[in-house]
């Protein structure tokens, strides 16, 4: 994607013509997962009162260790990168716009490579600010909250940001998630937690309701499931397999563990796609 940088000659004096706004599904691929980050992200901190808080003798009191469950955060995580990343083609057509009105065209190759590269800082920056804002207000150690926002995305961002040569078709498509994947992962964390009723940490015991809580995993994995498979033919049967595999399987002690299958489910997205759309043959694909 990212060629060798070029400068072009002095551009023109004229003024260039205003970027042409965002076509309605890159809005959507912005916006749906931006809102269901926020939303998870702020469940997660409601889930995290409501477990850890308990009323003694008329006292509001927190329990002396926490029960946090990780995948929500890792989860908002990796929506927050999506977001920024999908949000990379307005970032250089804003880069664009800049360039155009000084004295020299900057290569589309090297604004489209520093767009991605400010979209994913931006997509990274995001959970960090969430994790130091969850440890303050709960005043609990940093280094959890960072390890969960931060390390599942570094193979999504080496993966947007590793130079490669620019797709010959799609712009920006390759960036994006499917908005059905991007809902049920989303929905499936927020049932996960829901379905956490009950936490006495100090203890080691943690209750959970079992139709909920399994009914949230089978929403994550087949949110998984339709990001990572290509082709359009048995995508929902290969859904609900993983769905009811992810099901079976999610732990209430680590959900982080399915969190990060989805970290990578997007990566190997992001490599395919491209590959796709720079050597490989065109192929029907779910979007």
């Amino acid at each position: 994607m990212f060629g060798a940088a070029g400068i072009g000659s002095r551009a023109s004096t004229s003024t260039p013509a205003a970027p042409a706004p965002p076509a309605m599904g890159r809005t959507w691929s912005i916006a749906v997962p931006g809102v269901a980050a926020l939303l998870l992200y702020a469940h997660l901190l409601y889930r995290i009162r409501a477990l850890n808080y308990q009323t003694t003798g008329g006292f509001f009191r927190r329990f002396d260790k926490l029960f946090i469950p990780w995948g929500a955060l890792t989860t908002a995580g990796i929506l927050a990168v999506v977001c920024a990343l999908s949000a990379s083609a307005v970032i250089a057509g804003a880069l664009d716009t800049g360039h155009a009105r000084g004295e020299l065209r900057v290569s589309p190759r090297v604004v489209s490579a520093s767009a991605v590269i400010t979209a994913a800082v931006v997509g990274v920056c995001l959970p960090a600010l969430g994790a130091w804002f969850g440890s303050a207000v709960f005043e609990d150690p940093i280094g959890p909250w960072l390890r969960w926002a931060l390390l599942p995305l570094v193979p999504i961002v080496v993966a947007a940001v590793v130079p490669s040569r620019a797709p010959r078709r799609g712009g920006d498509e390759w960036l994006r998630l499917p908005i059905s994947a991007t809902l049920l992962v989303a929905a499936g964390m927020i049932v996960v937690q829901q379905g956490i009723t009950k936490v006495l940490w100090d203890f080691g015991v943690v209750w959970y309701d079992p139709p909920v809580f399994r009914g949230g995993g089978l929403l994550f994995g087949a949110g998984v499931a339709l990001t990572v498979y290509p082709f359009r033919r048995y995508r929902w049967a290969f859904a609900v397999a993983l769905g009811v595999f992810v099901a079976a399987v999610i732990d209430v002690f680590h959900t982080e563990i399915v969190a990060v299958t989805f970290a990578v489910a997007v990566m190997l997205r992001l490599v395919h796609r491209r590959w796709q759309l720079t050597a490989g043959p065109p192929q029907e694909t779910s979007g």
